[in-house]
């Protein structure tokens, strides 16, 4: 008896293992992105006691109702009934939760709520992506220009306390 095995099937192996060869030479490091005269905050946490202990990670509200980072579309040309019904593309809360906006059927009239979808993310996913933030040089004050002259165009507001 005689094996033969599908061309799909061996495509599909030498495919995956190619993937996996690539995916292990890769490099996790990146260069942090900074302008010239930025300052990163050093990350820090409170504990407990309240003493303030460095390279524990970077402080952040801790309240279930606490926001730590907020990612919304915000202005733009629409109705102002629309205005109100805008949420957030991302939130996390101070707890370790994450708001994302999730599918949504399309049907008329549309359903009453939104499909909000909620995840927990925990300390260490609040530590990365304040890392993150970090990184690309978003925990810096800055003053960015806004074309007054373009009136359908939202923006992306990022915030982050």
């Amino acid at each position: 008896m005689q094996r033969r095995t599908s061309p799909h099937l061996r495509l599909a192996a030498t495919t995956a293992s190619v993937m996996l060869v690539l995916a292990a030479c890769g490099d996790d490091g990146a260069a942090p992105v900074t302008q010239p005269g930025d300052s990163i905050p050093t990350p820090t946490t409170t504990d407990p006691t309240g003493d303030a202990s460095a390279d524990d990670g970077f402080e952040h509200p801790t309240g279930a109702d606490e926001m730590v980072v907020e990612i919304a579309s915000e202005g733009g040309f629409m109705p102002v009934e629309r205005v109100f019904t805008q949420l957030p593309t991302l939130l996390v809360a101070g707890d370790g939760r994450q708001y994302v906006q999730g599918p949504q059927i399309e049907i008329y009239p549309g359903p009453l709520l939104p499909n909000v979808q909620v995840s927990d993310v925990g300390e260490a996913g609040i530590q990365q992506l304040l890392e993150l933030a970090a990184e690309h040089g978003l925990l810096t004050d800055r003053d960015y220009d806004t074309p007054e002259f373009v009136a359908d165009a939202p923006d992306t507001v990022v915030t982050i306390r």
